[in-house]
């Protein structure tokens, strides 16, 4: 590998001792407006002919492995008996690891675009604001209201909004419980769906603090028999009390309405939700206010109902009551809602009380135009013309669907003698992979600049996705700088945990006790350290900033690491990258054309070395002059970090825990520590550099119903970074 002679800022950052490494980061991808011309948007050179400005050749390029390299052959799981599938190293027809040229050109495609600020390449479905799950308070504000009828290209629809009030009463937003869950007596809701129409005898309650103290004194119509219309007892049942609830004496009331079902989604859950329609009898009236349903409200209810689908990675059962994602998103008159009104007027529609408000913009929105894929083959960012284009909405009538790169790769050799495949004595079950949750707006969206939000930023919707912000940049994996690790950290053996420390360091690649089967993936093996690969890239009709970005990203600054495989996030897949300056040819266009007019040999081994020399110092300028915190970044992820006394800092997941008693061990429920940070601290992912780390923190036994859907929690996914039931990444 060719040695490259600067050294600064290209060494491992130092974090606290108190504070962990977040596997990932992101490199900022500031506006393109102001890039020098030889990064701006521009025609590709075309593939008629080699042009006499531009640059051609080849270069042979050597990756060796500083970490094991997960390579999984997912379609050749070994089934044991119990259907557990266990996923073999994927080789060739020699029994030697096969490394595609697709993933390493991937590799070097994603540091390019990085490097060069260039367009995503591809961005995603992010089209839909996401959501943001509410506060338990913010049920206050809710008002129980059914669909009348739905908005038209000529019109609004209608949204019945209403609240039974005691006789003699004013308007004081009362709502009607159906004690589904309590004990000793609870009214039966199995027999009905969400939404269906029915018949009941409603109480007039007070809840108490009762003697404890506990608690606020408020009032609520409870349920105390329910059935489909027309079927109802003509005398009312007993009210459903409790130690706190007490009937206030009103005689009963009989209604008719829409019920709320959402199922017992939270352990502490005992009532459902009743919209109140008409009253047929008892001292009450019905308050009644109809309000406009707009095209802007049916938007937003998809944003949330396609947020709790992101949130569950893509399953149909995107919640315990959205048990069927489309027939929910798409809503129909009748269909029983909660509003959340300002003043007289419906600010928004939601599905459950304790639920998601969606952001006022959608990813896509705050990703900005000039960073999105781009949509004019005659307007291609530098990696587009380099390493190929697609238009993103499709091949249409007469427009040009894609344009093939100037880069290509040949198949990829592993050059290692001798055994280059790691198989254990027993299979490993790795750790579960964090579903990204974009949702956790702190992490991924940064201010005007795309440097972090304000610590303390308030944990709302209107506080994420604003018109203010923009995109953090492009995710990027941290290389785990552990380099003075014992080789049987990486060989578990029968037995071997996440909670062993080998080293003085956790094996977190390892699942933690108790993770279920279900969620993980089990391996025989990956190719082990030391590992080395040879391949080819040949490229053509590249500008100097063009071939000079190519040959950074193959010979990056010395100690930078780049990410290849799958289990990044557990510290597989730390490579480096480097030039064979012997099996290099680089050709300027008029030396290419005097090959084919002249019959004498020619010899350029020392003006390859000359121009590759003079084009990867010529674009590390540029990197430096106009894109410096993007170096900065990108090189800190790539360098990896350390403790004050040089051991590697721990890279994983958040956790929670006191660091002061000790190492914090691996954990299984990621999700606590942001529920903690949103709580406490409120803390936004650093920048990459000196700051990076992120301290723990204390967990306060939160339940799993004051939690669902906060972010970072496991998703069902596997080692190899892509979630069996989809979820975006």
């Amino acid at each position: 590998m060719s040695e490259n002679p600067r050294v600064d800022d290209e060494r491992p950052h130092t974090v606290a001792g108190d504070h962990f490494v977040h596997p990932y980061g992101f490199v900022p991808a500031p506006a393109r407006s102001g890039l020098p011309a030889s990064l701006a948007d521009g025609p590709p050179a075309g593939h008629d002919r080699y042009r006499s400005d531009r640059f051609h050749g080849r270069v042979a390029v050597t990756i060796e492995t500083v970490t094991p390299l997960l390579l999984l052959d997912t379609a050749r799981p070994v089934q044991d008996q119990d259907g557990l599938r266990t996923f073999p190293v994927r080789v060739d027809a020699d029994g030697r690891p096969l490394l595609e040229a697709t993933a390493v050109k991937g590799m070097l495609r994603s540091a390019f675009e990085a490097v060069t600020n260039s367009r995503f390449g591809v961005f995603g479905p992010h089209d839909t604001p996401l959501a943001i799950r509410q506060p338990a308070k913010s049920a206050l504000d809710l008002r129980a209201a059914v669909v009348q009828s739905l908005p038209t290209a000529g019109a609004d629809g209608r949204l019945l909004v209403t609240e039974l009030v005691p006789a003699g009463e004013d308007p004081s937003g009362l709502q009607v419980w159906v004690p589904a869950y309590t004990s000793p007596r609870s009214v039966d809701v199995a027999r009905f769906e969400h939404g269906d129409e029915v018949e009941a005898w409603v109480h007039l309650i007070r809840r108490d603090p009762g003697q404890r103290g506990r608690g606020a004194t408020f009032r609520i119509w409870r349920v105390s028999d329910l059935e489909r219309r027309g079927r109802l007892a003509p005398t009312a049942s007993d009210p459903v009390e409790g130690r706190a609830y007490r009937a206030e004496g009103l005689a009963p009331v009989r209604v008719v309405g829409r019920l709320m079902k959402s199922g017992k989604s939270f352990m502490k859950k005992h009532d459902e939700r009743l919209v109140v329609t008409e009253v047929l009898e008892g001292p009450a009236s019905l308050e009644c206010q109809t309000a406009n349903l707009t095209t802007r409200h049916l938007s937003s209810w998809r944003a949330v109902i396609d947020s709790y689908v992101a949130a569950s990675d893509g399953r149909k059962d995107a919640a315990a009551y959205v048990t069927d994602h489309e027939r929910w998103r798409d809503l129909e008159p009748g269909r029983p809602v909660h509003a959340v009104m300002v003043g007289r007027d419906v600010d928004r529609i939601v599905p459950s009380m304790i639920g998601r408000a969606p952001f006022a913009r959608s990813p896509r929105e705050v990703a900005g135009p000039d960073l999105l894929p781009a949509t004019d083959p005659d307007r291609l960012s530098p990696a587009d013309r380099v390493f190929g284009w697609v238009a993103p909405a499709g091949p249409a009538d007469g427009t040009v669907a894609a344009y093939r790169g100037h880069v290509r790769l040949d198949p990829v050799v592993c050059v290692t003698d001798g055994q280059a495949v790691h198989r254990l004595e027993v299979s490993a079950k790795l750790a579960v992979l964090n579903s990204p949750k974009p949702s956790q707006f702190r992490f991924y969206v940064g201010d005007g600049r795309g440097e972090p939000l304000r610590r303390g930023t308030a944990h709302s919707a209107s506080m994420g996705y604003a018109p203010d912000q923009t995109l953090r940049g492009r995710k990027v994996y941290v290389h785990h700088h552990h380099k003075d690790l014992p080789p049987e950290y990486w060989a578990p053996g029968p037995g071997a945990t996440a909670e062993d420390r080998v080293g003085g360091t956790f094996r977190s690649y390892l699942a933690p006790g108790g993770t279920p089967d279900s969620v993980t993936r089990r391996v025989e093996g990956w190719v082990p350290a030391g590992t080395r690969f040879a391949t080819t890239v040949r490229f053509d009709n590249l500008t100097g900033t063009e071939l000079g970005a190519l040959l950074w990203v193959l010979d990056p600054p010395s100690g930078a690491h780049h990410r290849l495989g799958g289990g990044r996030p557990l510290g597989f897949g730390s490579v480096r990258v480097g030039l064979d300056l012997a099996g290099t040819q680089v050709l300027a266009g008029r030396a290419v054309a005097g090959r084919y007019t002249s019959l004498a040999p020619q010899s350029d081994a020392s003006d390859s070395a000359r121009i590759v020399s003079l084009c990867r110092s010529k674009f590390d300028d540029v990197l430096r002059e106009a894109l410096p915190q993007v170096r900065k970044a990108w090189l800190a992820a790539a360098c990896g970090f350390q403790t004050s006394d040089g051991a590697g800092a721990p890279v994983h997941y958040p956790r929670t825990g006191d660091p002061s008693a000790g190492p914090v061990p691996p954990q299984r429920e990621s999700y606590k520590w942001f529920v903690a940070n949103t709580r406490d601290r409120r803390l936004p992912l650093p920048e990459l550099g000196p700051d990076f780390g992120l301290p723990y923190l204390e967990d306060r036994d939160t339940s799993r119903g004051s939690t669902r859907g906060m972010g970072g929690g496991a998703r069902r996914g596997n080692a190899q970074g892509r979630g069996r039931r989809g979820g975006p990444r």
